[in-house]
């Protein structure tokens, strides 16, 4: 199948085709290649959720706004909505948004992948998170907690996958062991496929919950 006809299939535009073409293929061998794809995906992955309908996240009580800042959602079968990350490193504030109902910019965003791949020390990247969550932590109310095992009876929990030599860990939206999310996936899942898209859930490491 030509690139084009994959293209039409899916429903993405060749821009973001090409991109995970480049990512899947084994293309980026060094932290400077991944760093250089990293910077292309947010416009191409905005330009295609926009083509393809995808619904923008009403911010102050504009869609325009949010559209513009390439944050998009779609509806879940629990009810609730899903909010997509829009970069290559913001699953966990996309899952974070997405179990509590809050709009995704309404929670912290270090760039971790960016900034590990910039060469940043791995314990100043912990303090520069801890920095960005524990006034958030403090102003909602809210504990995050980690499971070891992963909370596999919980509602709704938060499972994390190691991530790679490359990029970092991925986070899903899970409701007891099945995924109810994947906040990286370019475009909704239609009713015919899972909700998981290049994952396993057995590869889930560990687990968060948020109380």
């Amino acid at each position: 199948m030509k690139a084009s006809d994959l293209a039409a299939s899916k429903g993405m535009q060749l821009p973001l085709l090409n991109l995970l073409h480049e990512f899947q293929s084994g293309k980026l061998q060094t932290a400077e290649d991944a760093l250089h794809w990293a910077r292309r995906y947010p416009k191409a992955l905005k330009m295609a959720r926009q083509a393809a309908g995808v619904r923008p996240v009403p911010m102050g009580g504009s869609r325009t706004w949010g559209l513009s800042e390439g944050y998009f959602q779609t509806g879940l079968r629990d009810g609730t909505v899903g909010y997509f990350q829009r970069d290559v490193d913001d699953c966990a504030r996309a899952g974070v948004a997405t179990l509590l109902g809050m709009r995704p910019d309404l929670v912290p965003y270090v760039p971790v992948d960016r900034l590990r791949l910039s060469g940043r020390d791995p314990e100043e990247i912990d303090r520069m998170l801890e920095a960005a969550y524990a006034p958030w932590i403090a102003k909602n109310g809210v504990r995050i907690l980690a499971h070891s095992p992963p909370p596999w009876t919980a509602r709704r929990w938060l499972g994390v996958i190691p991530g790679s030599e490359l990029l970092g860990e991925h986070v899903l939206v899970m409701s007891g062991r099945e995924c109810l999310f994947d906040p990286a996936r370019c475009l909704p899942a239609r009713a015919d496929e899972p909700a998981l898209e290049g994952y396993g859930v057995d590869e889930i490491e560990y687990g968060l919950t948020i109380e």
